[in-house]
């Protein structure tokens, strides 16, 4: 793993750094796009007033990324809290302080870029984008945005206690949520759209389906419902300022992770020490209507959680060295199925490792993901029960937004002290991606015609 942090003032002017509040990176296809012959991505940093383009590339071997600014895109008049690519990187998504949403798009870049005096480097755009007004405006800061799998839809969370749903090709609010009583400071949309996630400063995580005629929320999400902590409350409330809280499903739909948890350190009633955490949901009970009950798993943190994101690649399962004890090898922790994981949650401790179990049994990947505080970020195995990395004092202000590269080999943190942090993985150090067996489907089986419904699958 290198950690590198490019001395490159990616927003501001002169010598005075201004903050980044949000990045994104485009998902292009797995190689990303090829240039000098490596892998390069752009990406989107979201600061005061202005987005920046950037096209980030790797370097082999122990050298920080190259980081070439490509355009500034100019039309908010407000700090800009987040800017989100759509699932095929053509549009990229973009939500300020004063409630606005705007849409861009990429016109044309500069032919020949040698062509633009070395002086002007970094100032002179060398991409033109487009924008359009996404619906009506939110009436307090949007706090979060995420895309439907199909990019037909986006959805937005505001500090004015709503959600709203954008048609994108329509520029108009197709459905709004007005169930919270405090902001609304994150969102995530199901990658088969089952339904679309929200959480806020009242406490609650609340689930929706987003294709139905109802707004009222399907599942609620508030309290311990049985076991050693029936009753008590798992997020911290308003009182926490935590301008963040953004959660994320996993790529297979099976999980959902929300930060800003707080529980009991310990299952024994006379210990009342809250200690900051994370928790693990199964929602995939939820396709069968069933109850989303306690979080099958409770990470705990030194400080309150605020971003969470999975890598979007799946691996196969780390294999056990030769010689190991199955049951008593602390680095390999294999997934079990504990009957009552709904009813008690695992509390995964750093210092006593054991056999988490997530309710997985069956599945033959594992799934990676970093959660963020305001100053660390950790990195989970959903084979483990406690972070495999941890990185920490990379910079001098809070932490603002993660994303992950499309090839899920490099991780960007964004900062309020202007920079950006690169975390990059060697090829096949997290392990080997999984490849799905192949469905063969016999010659005699008709697939159904097309429709014009819109699809509410990833495809």
């Amino acid at each position: 793993m290198l950690v590198s942090t490019p001395e490159i003032q990616l927003h501001g002017k002169d010598t005075k750094s201004d903050p980044i509040y949000s990045v994104h990176v485009q998902p292009c296809p797995a190689a990303g796009i090829v240039r000098n012959g490596r892998r390069a991505f752009r990406i989107a940093t979201g600061g005061v007033s202005e987005i920046r383009i950037w096209l980030v590339e790797e370097v082999t071997g122990t050298a920080a990324p190259l980081v070439e600014f490509r355009a500034t895109l100019e039309r908010h008049q407000a700090a800009i809290n987040v800017v989100r690519f759509s699932p095929d990187g053509t549009v990229l998504a973009s939500g300020d302080v004063d409630g606005v949403i705007l849409l861009w798009k990429l016109v044309n870049e500069v032919d020949d870029p040698k062509s633009i005096k070395a002086e002007d480097l970094g100032f002179v755009n060398l991409e033109s984008w487009t924008s359009q007004k996404a619906g009506r405006n939110h009436g307090s800061e949007v706090t979060d945005l995420a895309w439907s799998p199909d990019g037909r839809y986006l959805l937005s969370s505001s500090c004015d206690d709503t959600n709203n749903i954008y048609d994108v090709e329509k520029l108009d609010v197709v459905k709004s949520f007005s169930e919270a009583k405090a902001f609304v400071l994150g969102v995530s949309w199901h990658p088969r759209s089952r339904n679309v996630a929200t959480i806020s400063a009242d406490r609650f995580l609340r689930l929706y389906d987003p294709f139905n005629k109802e707004t009222s929320c399907g599942h609620k999400i508030h309290r311990f419902g049985t076991g050693a902590f029936a009753g008590e409350l798992l997020f911290m409330g308003d009182d926490n300022c935590m301008a963040r809280r953004r959660l994320d499903f996993s790529p297979d739909g099976k999980l959902l992770v929300a930060p800003s948890g707080a529980a009991r350190q310990s299952t024994k009633a006379d210990v009342k020490t809250r200690i900051a955490c994370t928790y693990i949901f199964n929602v995939d009970i939820n396709r069968d209507n069933k109850k989303i009950g306690n979080p099958v798993a409770v990470l705990p943190a030194t400080a309150a959680t605020s971003l969470v994101r999975f890598c979007p690649k799946l691996f196969t399962h780390r294999q056990p060295p030769a010689n190991s004890r199955s049951t008593q090898d602390p680095d390999i922790i294999p997934m079990e199925v504990d009957e009552d994981a709904e009813n008690e949650p695992v509390m995964m401790t750093s210092d006593t490792p054991k056999r988490h179990k997530l309710l997985l049994d069956g599945i033959p990947y594992r799934m990676i993901f970093a959660v963020a505080t305001q100053k660390q970020v950790l990195f989970y195995d959903t084979d483990m029960d406690r972070p495999f990395a941890l990185i920490d004092q990379i910079h001098a202000t809070d932490l603002s937004d993660l994303a992950w590269s499309p090839d899920g080999r490099m991780l960007v943190v964004s900062s309020l002290d202007g920079f950006c942090t690169f975390v990059e993985f060697a090829e096949d150090e997290l392990g080997q991606v999984y490849a799905p067996p192949v469905r063969v489907i016999p010659a005699s089986v008709v697939l159904p015609a097309a429709t014009a419904e819109p699809s509410t699958s990833r495809g």
